[in-house]
């Protein structure tokens, strides 16, 4: 016999790093039942707690890499081949045991997000005929970008602990 669960509020934080204390995200409501004495979270409420950590964090879930996949109609193979991953690391992260991180989680994000579309990455794991500054001189040098917003950019935090996602409410 199954434990009668009940809801509860669950204060969801995001780890201490090198350069952020812990710190609160939000609150969010889950399932929880009593075992000796102890609160207990069902499977699934952990499950949410670790999709609300990972949107604030900016990483995708296995789920939504799945999705992704799905909707964009690759096959895990080829979808391993355009992040140039090796295939059960795809598995793995579809699967919950892990997040994509750094760069192939960015790459996703992209796809996911509709900024690229497989084609583009299919065009730049092509070899290069002749190198972007010799092709568009003009376009080679890096550009200062006038305003606030550049100096936002340059003093903010690691990519990993910001999130462009905002979440629902």
């Amino acid at each position: 016999m199954s434990p009668k669960t009940y809801t509860t509020t669950f204060d969801v934080h995001l780890p201490a790093t090198k350069d952020q204390p812990e710190r609160f995200v939000e609150s969010i409501e889950v399932q929880a039942f009593r075992s000796f004495g102890e609160e207990v979270l069902t499977s699934e409420s952990l499950e949410r707690i670790e999709r609300v950590k990972a949107r604030h964090l900016g990483l995708l879930t296995g789920t939504d890499i799945k999705a992704m996949r799905e909707r964009l109609k690759l096959s895990q193979k080829q979808l391993t081949a355009l992040l140039q991953c090796g295939e059960k690391m795809l598995s793995h992260w579809e699967n919950g045991h892990g997040h994509p991180t750094g760069l192939a989680n960015t790459i996703l994000r992209l796809l996911d997000e509709g900024f690229i579309a497989p084609k583009h990455l299919i065009a730049v794991g092509q070899p290069r005929k002749t190198s972007s500054a010799a092709k568009h001189p003009a376009k080679s040098r890096i550009r200062k970008i006038p305003g606030p917003l550049m100096e936002h950019a340059l003093h903010e935090a690691p990519a990993p602990y910001r999130s462009t996602r905002r979440s629902k409410t």
